[in-house]
């Protein structure tokens, strides 16, 4: 398996994006760390891109953002994220209250 922060971060992701991934230490290695390269308790960033993806990944918007404003390449995003089961019973609030934070990248070309 991966770190927790991969496996949220992710799924927001599409093929061909490109963008910086910051984790924080709890959804990384956390107190523990991973002795000798990482430390206890430290926040990762990566730069990511993504060129594949093994399946696609079902996702359905319950509340549009109010906002006007559009993501362009290199503004500074924040996710507030909840994942629900279809009968509404929460399953994953981590990222409601700790929004994931990522700088965007809209990188559409093709190899």
């Amino acid at each position: 398996g991966v770190i927790r922060g991969w496996e949220v971060a992710l799924v927001t992701c599409r093929v061909g994006e490109i963008l910086t991934l910051t984790i924080p230490s709890e959804m990384g290695y956390g107190k523990r760390g991973a002795p000798p390269t990482i430390p206890k308790d430290a926040d990762l960033e990566f730069e990511v891109e993504v060129v594949g993806a093994c399946c696609p990944v079902e996702k359905t918007v319950v509340k549009e953002s109010e906002s006007t404003v559009t993501a362009k390449e290199g503004d500074y995003v924040r996710l507030s994220l909840v994942v629900k089961s279809e009968d509404g019973e929460v399953l994953d609030d981590f990222f409601s209250e700790r929004p994931l934070e990522i700088v965007y990248s809209d990188h559409t070309g093709k190899a």
